[in-house]
């Protein structure tokens, strides 16, 4: 439990620093949840960097977005969601992932779409 406060805390300065916020109380409030959004090839980079995360699983929302899990060999994960004009927030984040035999192939979704 400790390890994903720490994670939480970490990526909460990650995304502040991507999106040049001066102190952690601005990106989370006990009252009001505001998203941690950023230009998605910073949200990419800054996942990998700093913990190992590569995308794993994508898909379309109902609402024209795209999700996407970011995950680690160690099974730490983020679940990211992008809008058409390249806005990435962050939705979850987690540990333990694993991947799941996953029988529906589909490439309706490219790179090329990001």
């Amino acid at each position: 439990m400790e390890s994903k406060i720490l994670k939480n805390m970490a990526l909460a300065v990650c995304f502040a620093g991507i999106a040049g916020i001066s102190s952690i109380n601005e990106v989370r409030s006990e009252e009001a949840f505001t998203p941690i959004c950023e230009n998605r090839e910073a949200v990419i980079a800054g996942l990998a960097s700093q913990y190992s995360e590569k995308p794993v699983s994508m898909g379309y929302t109902a609402q024209g977005t795209i999700l996407e899990i970011l995950a680690s060999p160690d099974g730490s994960w983020t679940m990211i969601e992008s809008s058409s004009d390249g806005t990435t927030c962050l939705v979850a984040n987690g540990d333990a992932w694993r991947d799941m035999n996953n029988s529906v192939k589909t490439s309706a979704i490219s790179d090329t779409m990001l």
